[in-house]
This record gives C-alpha cells, structure tokens and sequence, in this order.
C-alpha cells in the first residue's frame, strides 16, 4: 500500500491539468488526504461502494460528451485517451487529437480534460507553475503573464466540465470551458510549455503520457 507522503505527492498534480495528466490542486489535496485518513480508520470501500462510483464516473462521462463539444477540437483526429486516477479517485479523462492522429508529426494539437470532480480555477493555476518547475521550464517573466492570463481566464471546474486547448497554426493557444471560448494566449512557447505538463518524456504520471500519445 501506498504510504500517505507518496499519496500527497501524486496528488499534487490535478490538472489540468490540465491539460492530464497531471494532478490535484491543493484543495483537492487536502480534502482527499482527510479521506483517505478515514478510510484507514474505518476501513476500505466496500465492493458496492466502487460500483457506485465506477457508475457515477460513466454517467458523468456521458454527459459531458454532450456538453464538451468543441468544434475546432472534434475536426481533429484523436491520437489517445486516459484517465487519472489517484488511489481509488477518478479525477479527470484527458484526450489529445492532432492534425494528422500521430503524437510525432503533429502540426496542430489539442488537449481536453474532463474532470470528474470539482477544482477550483487558482487550484489549477497554482499547479501548472508547480508542474513547470518540477520540468525545469525556466520561470521567465513572460511565464508569470501567462499563469496571470490563465488565472484571470479559467473558471471553477465542477464535476463534468471540460477544459479543452486548441493549437491554431500560428501555434497560439485557445482555450473552452466546456462549449465557451474563453480566450487565446498569443504565444508558441506558451503552448508547447503548458502541453509538456502531460506529454513530456518527463510527465509525473508516465503511464497516463503514454497512454495520450498513443505509446501503449
């Protein structure tokens, strides 16, 4: 079994990540640790409980296929799909598509993340800059607009909404909430850097990258 530090450090990451994977922001975090303390004290789930989870999971999943659809992402072919799991928490399925369906020679990506239970907007800002450092991304002070951009940006997700990034060709970043535009960062570095959050080599949950760029 996992210890408790081990659990906290894989929670970190609730993202979008964003943009998936990646991680849970602090909040998250720390309302999840009491949980998991109570389940060592009163024990695991039981089997009934899972299914009832697993059951909430898929229904959610439905519906936001419905609610997420975002025309410049659906036009794209879809290189993989996974879903991030921390312990017995699901907390969000994440999907890349590319211009030609291949990770390697990719011209336009796009990344959308549904999460599965609800994170709040300055969780997940918090959480790419902490993913940025732990990837060694230099913190410049063009980053620092960025994360602000992104702050003034994101809203609360709650359980079935959809973060989605769309790569134009100018290689700038659009990003939806659920069907809404919520507005673009005019910047190629920008892109690449937030996107490395899930698909770089370096990736905190390697199985879940592998997974998304069709590897495995």
């Amino acid at each position: 079994m996992m210890s408790l530090a081990t659990v906290r450090s894989r929670l970190n990451l609730s993202l979008l990540n964003m943009f998936s994977p990646q991680s849970a922001a602090r909040s998250l975090l720390s309302s999840l640790a009491a949980g998991m303390l109570l389940t060592v004290a009163v024990g695991m789930p039981s089997a009934a409980a899972n299914e009832a989870a697993a059951a909430s999971a898929m229904t959610t999943a439905v519906a936001a296929a419905d609610s997420c659809t975002v025309p410049a992402f659906q036009q794209l072919q879809t290189v993989g799909k996974t879903r991030l799991k921390v312990w017995f928490w699901d907390v969000y399925d994440a999907q890349l598509k590319t211009d030609t369906g291949a990770f390697s020679d990719a011209n336009q990506r796009a990344l959308q993340l549904t999460y599965l239970r609800d994170i709040d907007a300055d969780d997940l800002v918090d959480t790419t800059a902490d993913e940025w450092q732990r990837l060694g991304i230099e913190q410049t002070p063009e980053h620092q607009q960025w994360l602000q951009e992104l702050r003034e940006m994101w809203p609360n997700v709650s359980k079935g909404d959809c973060i989605t990034l769309v790569e134009t060709n100018a290689g700038d970043a659009q990003f939806y909430a659920n069907q809404e535009l919520l507005g673009e960062i005019a910047s190629a570095q920008f892109t690449d850097d937030f996107l490395a959050i899930w698909l770089d080599a370096k990736s905190r949950f390697k199985d879940e990258r592998d997974e998304l760029i069709g590897a495995k």
